[in-house]
């Protein structure tokens, strides 16, 4: 079985950071190369594991912002690609309007994978951004506000420190469309390469002369290729890389198309038997551009250190012990502790736990039920039961339980949000997890629940097996939206199999689940 989660991680979707990444004009110019009066279109092709993907075209123009002289930039993109062998594109389109120093001061964005559409508008003052989003159809509206410290990117960071106008280091707030939230941003490009000295770069298939600049976005390094203009040529960061094509070779229609699979996942340093039947096992991964987002619980603890390399990436091993929920204490409902686990129950932009609706259908699955553990096997199953597996839902898209339990289709990703919304709708203190599970003697990004009966207990609402094996690394807790910073880099983690206690035997009925639900991370 292969399993994934959707990439829109959101702020920490593999999809999102290449596009963020992908924004030539942040830090790629000097500072005097402005915009021309008429329109300038660039146009790069997308490649994943060196297939094409896709394209991005940016545009930029003088133009003005509420009678004031500003720039404008467009950018709009679109991918075509397989999950579990169904085709699935998705496109999104931003217009950015900002100082001629480079501050922000307007953006809208429009975002569609397959029937879902989402639209954002966010307008900038010194301090604050105000936004308007529809994420399909769950409407919003706010103000955030920056505190003392904080600031928005502003032009050129990098000026002044040495030679070249992008090597230095930038730490601002960064707007995140997916969370409607303010996220930390740290950007870091190294010294571009000595003006005398270039280096042949490919591009396009043939060989350029360009110069080198590497670069660190919230812990996703890559190097970029630029002109002497400090235009970008190229950009590469793990499997995926964006080269400026001629207009007529970015679009041209693809050839093949990529799937997600098989560039989204990690061969551990053995194969592991009867994976679903394992209770207990200890791993170690290595190159970790980002520590988990964990916290200990009765499920995982993990130990994080750096690496002794120097490289700045972490190592983590994580001791991991499951079991059915009957393994826990009996506990009634009206005993859990709401106070010590307030952030596990309180609803969220992606998770409306308070609703009449999502109330209500709770109370309708577990009926009399009094007991935790019971409780929370009820909905693990009613979910399981009522969303059909449709992999064309996941790409880059993080959806609200709304909109889940309308179409009754979605990924793991999807049937994990929708279990934690109703855990939470019935008193039961739940948790998003995300991390990798190993199927097929191969690590896949994935998504599962952790609820409190008594004690912290993983569920598998989308294979509905009796209980969560071993080998579900957890490496992000807490809502849908939880950053995967330590996912960044999707070619680079290895994963060693340190063993585990208790000796494992064929579970059939777990396997059979396994393989018949194929899951993707957004």
């Amino acid at each position: 079985m292969r399993c994934r989660r959707a990439l829109p991680f959101p702020s920490l979707s593999f999809f999102a950071l290449l596009l963020t990444l992908l924004q030539p004009a942040a830090f790629a110019r000097p500072a005097a190369a402005r915009p021309a009066a008429a329109p300038k279109e660039t146009w790069y092709g997308l490649f994943l594991t060196g297939k094409r993907v896709g394209y991005l075209v940016s545009t930029e123009q003088r133009s003005r912002w509420r009678g004031k002289p500003a720039e404008f930039t467009s950018t709009r993109m679109r991918m075509d690609l397989r999950v579990m062998g169904k085709e699935a594109a998705s496109e999104s389109y931003s217009r950015m309007w900002s100082t001629p120093e480079g501050a922000p001061l307007e953006e809208s964005s429009v975002e569609r994978t397959g029937e879902r559409v989402t639209r954002i508008r966010a307008v900038y003052g010194p301090r604050s951004v105000s936004y308007q989003a529809d994420l399909a159809g769950l409407r919003r509206s706010g103000k955030l506000v920056l505190k003392p410290g904080e600031r928005f990117w502003s032009g050129d960071p990098f000026k002044g420190r040495g030679k070249s106008p992008v090597s230095g280091q930038f730490r601002y707030k960064r707007f995140n469309t997916t969370t409607l939230s303010l996220d930390d941003a740290d950007v870091a490009i190294g010294r571009r390469g000595h003006p005398g000295k270039k280096e042949i770069v490919e591009v396009g298939g043939q060989g350029v002369a360009a110069y080198k600049i590497p670069f660190n976005l919230d812990g996703a390094p890559g190097t970029a290729w630029v002109d002497k203009n400090n235009e970008m040529l190229r950009a590469d960061i793990g499997p995926a890389r964006f080269v400026r094509l001629p207009r007529q070779t970015a679009s041209a229609p693809l050839s093949s198309t990529v799937e997600v699979t098989d560039i989204a996942s990690y061969a551990p340093d053995k194969p592991i038997s009867h994976p679903r039947a394992l209770r207990t096992a200890r791993f170690r991964i290595d190159n970790m551009s980002a520590p988990p987002v964990t916290t200990d619980d009765e499920v995982q603890t993990t130990l994080v250190r750096r690496a002794p390399s120097g490289s700045g990436a972490y190592v983590a091993e994580m001791t991991i012990t499951t079991g059915p929920s009957s393994d826990a204490p009996p506990t009634p409902l009206t005993d859990i502790p709401r106070t010590e686990f307030a952030a596990y129950l309180k609803p969220s932009l992606y998770v409306p736990s308070d609703t009449a609706a999502m109330k209500s259908l709770a109370n309708r699955i577990t009926g009399d039920e009094t007991d935790a553990r019971r409780a929370a096997d009820t909905l693990s199953a009613w979910v399981h039961a009522n969303l059909t597996y449709d992999p064309g839902r996941g790409i880059g898209a993080e959806r609200h339980a709304a909109e889940i339990l309308k179409s009754r289709r979605g990924v793991c990703q999807d049937y994990s949000t929708l279990l934690v919304t109703l855990a939470r709708a019935a008193g039961i203190p739940a948790k998003h997890c995300g991390g990798l599970v190993y199927s097929d003697g191969r690590f896949f990004l994935h998504a599962w629940v952790e609820l409190w009966v008594g004690r912290w207990v993983a569920f598998e609402p989308t294979w509905g097996t009796p209980f969560v094996d071993a080998t579900h690394i957890k490496l992000e807790e807490g809502e849908p939206t939880t950053g995967r910073k330590g996912l960044s880099r999707l070619d680079a983690l290895h994963i060693t199999f340190l063993g585990t206690d208790v000796p494992s035997t064929p579970t059939a009925s777990g396997e059979a689940a396994a393989k018949s639900r194929h899951i993707l991370v957004p």
